[in-house]
């Protein structure tokens, strides 16, 4: 599991992210939370340093375009609705580093396959840390949120580590994370579960079919079929299992009560951010507009809507077109290979909870997933 610094993004990134998952798991435990402010300096510090050390390679008129587009939308946003700066800038930090320094560094990838492989390495970090704060919240329920969040990017690669090069000690760990945010994770992150098992399913399996890939495949879906007609009774079993342990797993109970849809309020939501785009078609309400509208402590959770919200109906259409092009690009353009795994990857990890909760402008999964159809840098040759 050894993993050689180096300056470039297939180092330093996968670095970057494993600290920055590991963090957001460890930020369950009250006691870590202190050191918050701390941790979140020093991220940003190590973003900055990445970004100089790779500077070279983001000499780019495309990169710079989409730079001076993306900071023309920031300053725009301070000047036009002033009554979001206070959540802007208490947000800004996370857009500059997470969002912004992630795409950069993303951008400047050149082998895709070796930033999976390290990937694949912090992966096991990060498991490793999981695994530690779900001994403690076994014995200390808490809000844990955060801890599904991290613990599902490990699970994503871990999963492809299997898939791929058949890794049995990272497909027993892969199970265990699912098992973990099962028990404490949120709905959501479920759902990039089944979307990279799905994908890798259809990628791997179905791309070269023999006798032995069919076999698996009918026994797969035989014991889904099962696990559909005792679906209770596997149910049960499963919370009899985690109350063993003191575990109560809103996930799991919602499946028994057929309570899963259960949006939690993301309905009266989405009501208000309908509302408020239908009243500020034109231009929106800004970055954090819901907040400036008084709402204070309130996402959209949903990545188009607060697209149309923070830019109103045109220019809100034209992000999502833009978004959606690059998506269709990598699914239907791209050739088989590293960097298509590694959209398939991003993919996964924030498509899927794109419409019941992912962020925008901090989340590095969507940073990385927009790079891809970007990034026309072509593999080195030397690692």
């Amino acid at each position: 599991m050894k993993i050689i610094i180096k300056r470039n993004p297939e180092y330093i990134l996968p670095l970057l992210l494993c600290f920055i998952n590991i963090k957001n798991i460890l930020f369950v435990i009250p006691q870590v939370v202190q050191y918050q402010s701390i941790i979140n300096i020093c991220v940003g510090i190590s973003f900055v340093i990445a970004i100089i050390l790779n500077y070279k390679k983001l000499l780019n008129y495309k990169l710079l375009c989409i730079s001076f587009i993306y900071f023309v939308i920031i300053v725009f946003n301070a000047i036009a609705f002033k009554n979001n700066n206070e959540y802007l800038f208490n947000i800004l930090p996370n857009m500059l580093t997470l969002g912004y320094g992630t795409f950069l560094l993303a951008f400047a990838i050149q082998d895709y396959e070796l930033i999976l492989k390290n990937y694949i390495k912090i992966s096991r970090l990060i498991f490793i840390a999981s695994t530690y704060v779900f001994i403690y919240l076994i014995s200390n329920p808490l809000y844990s949120m955060p801890y599904s969040y991290g613990t599902v990017f490990a699970s994503i690669f871990l999963i492809l580590s299997y898939a791929t090069d058949k890794n049995k000690l990272d497909g027993i760990c892969a199970i265990l994370s699912i098992l973990y945010i099962i028990a404490f994770g949120s709905r959501g992150t479920l759902l990039c579960i089944i979307a990279i098992i799905f994908i890798m399913h259809i990628y791997i399996n179905l791309s070269s079919l023999n006798y032995k890939k069919l076999t698996r495949i009918i026994v797969l879906y035989a014991l889904i079929f099962i696990l559909f007609i005792y679906f209770n009774q596997v149910i049960n079993l499963l919370i009899e299992f985690l109350d063993s342990f003191g575990i109560e797993s809103r996930t799991v109970e919602s499946l028994l009560n057929n309570t899963l849809a259960d949006d939690s309020g993301r309905s009266e939501i989405y009501g208000i951010c309908i509302k408020l785009i239908s009243e500020n078609w034109l231009i929106g309400l800004g970055i954090e507009g819901l907040q400036g509208a008084g709402y204070i402590g309130l996402t959209p959770h949903n990545t188009y809507l607060e697209l149309l919200l923070s830019f109103g109906i045109i220019f809100g259409m034209l992000a999502i077109l833009v978004y959606c092009i690059n998506i269709f690009k990598n699914i239907f353009i791209q050739k088989r290979g590293y960097k298509k795994l590694y959209f398939w990857v991003f993919f996964s990890l924030y498509v899927p909870v794109s419409f019941i909760g992912a962020g925008i402008w901090d989340n590095y999964n969507l940073a990385q997933l927009m790079s891809v159809g970007l990034n026309n840098n072509k593999r080195r040759n030397e690692n």
